[in-house]
């Protein structure tokens, strides 16, 4: 299998081919491999030269299973924006929608798996950067509980937040990724229940977007379906900006020495984090702490999940990429420290269960699901569940994926 490599970093050789049915894995430029920079999506710190004296865990996880790392994936800088644009490694064009941005920051891994170069790609979430490229792209992303998978190794943008995970085309692909991620053999999902209730939040004012997660809500039967009202949605926004904004400040605030080598964007908001006084910090901390054993354990107790849809509003092309707020929906969860499957629902099943796209863009619907250039785009929804339920959210994952392929029958 020939490799085209638009979205790997510059420094990584583009003269390998691999063979059919092989688990290649592109790995974002976040993550140590021995004797290689890690560039962290930057010119600033790709120019220190600082070689990694040994793999990641998670590399270090994969060198000792039959996965064959393909090449470094671009990430935006620092791991910090959501849209995918790099302007130094490039940023990597969406294999399905050309006009569109790929999302971020996992950009390089989510395109690598989209247009097939790869089965798995590696990604990290902070605020949403595994689920907002896999949705952008059209594919499944896994952001984990908070400190499942070691992040020893791994470039920090916020400690409270980030999280590791693997992004697929597949279900069964997205769990192999999870496996080689943490070193451990694939455990069939044979025998694992789905959760038993769904809590749907509706967040979006589109009624494409919103109409596609009822109507696939309503077409499932192995679980009770109900509205749930997500009340700290917004106080979780709030706080995971602080949460975020002070600790990657912290983090990175030495790459502002020479801000004029920056990306503009990302050296704009990493130099306003500033502001965030400890008092402010600490604050948020203690929100985080509350609310996190809140939910799991209302979770936990309901066998539920909550369904909300993993970007509310429309995605960006690419001359316009910053002209939406993208981790509105994805930022709580992070806070929350719990697992979030991101899910896309395919184009012919959406449009059997909710009509064309073309009528949603004739009644001015600009979310999800319409875009006048490149046409009818995937809405996709995501799963929250309890600490450490991965399993059981792949294996809800699993029964959304059996009703996409029954409806295509």
């Amino acid at each position: 299998m020939a490799i085209s490599k638009w979205w790997v970093t510059r420094d990584v050789d583009r003269g390998n081919s691999y063979r059919e049915g092989e688990v290649t894995v592109a790995v974002k430029d976040l993550y140590d491999i021995e004797g290689e920079v890690t560039c962290a999506g930057s010119r600033v710190v790709q120019s220190r030269g600082l070689r990694a004296t040994k793999d990641s865990t998670v590399v270090s996880n994969l060198r000792r299973s039959e996965a064959v790392i393909v090449g470094r994936s671009i990430t935006t800088e620092l791991a910090f924006a959501a849209q995918g644009v790099n302007p130094f490694f490039g940023t990597p064009t969406n294999p399905r929608f050309q006009d569109m941005i790929p999302g971020g920051s996992s950009s390089g891994s989510a395109a690598a798996v989209a247009c097939g170069d790869v089965v798995i790609g590696l990604g990290s979430d902070t605020g949403g950067s595994i689920r907002i490229p896999a949705t952008c792209c059209g594919i499944y992303g896994l952001k984990t509980t908070l400190g499942r998978v070691d992040m020893e190794g791994v470039w920090p943008l916020a400690g409270s937040l980030d999280t590791l995970g693997p992004l697929a085309r597949s279900v069964s692909d997205l769990h192999k990724g999870l496996s080689l991620m943490e070193g451990v053999a694939a455990s069939s999902l044979e025998g694992v229940s789905p959760f038993s209730k769904i809590l749907k939040v509706s967040t979006s004012s589109s009624k494409r977007i919103e109409g596609v997660v009822d109507k696939t809500l309503e077409s499932q039967r192995f679980a009770v379906c109900e509205s749930y009202s997500f009340v700290h949605h917004t106080i979780l926004n709030e706080f995971g900006a602080v949460l975020m904004g002070y600790e990657a400040y912290q983090n990175n605030r030495a790459v502002l020495d020479e801000a004029h080598r920056m990306d503009p964007w990302v050296r704009k908001r990493l130099e306003s984090q500033a502001s965030i006084s400890r008092r402010q910090y600490e604050e948020a901390l203690e929100v985080q702490r509350e609310l996190q054993e809140l939910y799991s354990s209302l979770l936990e107790r309901l066998d539920a999940v909550m369904v909300l849809a993993t970007i509310p509003v429309s995605i960006p092309r690419r001359k316009e990429a910053y002209s939406a707020a993208l981790n509105t929906n994805t930022l709580p969860f992070n806070v929350l420290g719990l697992p979030v499957l991101s899910i896309p629902v395919p184009l012919e099943f959406a449009t059997e269960l909710t009509g064309p796209y073309g009528n949603f863009l004739k009644s001015g619907d600009k979310g999800q699901g319409c875009s006048e250039l490149t046409g009818e785009i995937p809405v996709s929804f995501q799963i929250v569940g309890p600490r450490n339920s991965e399993e059981r959210l792949l294996a809800t994952a699993m029964m959304f994926e059996e009703l996409f392929a029954t409806k295509a029958m």
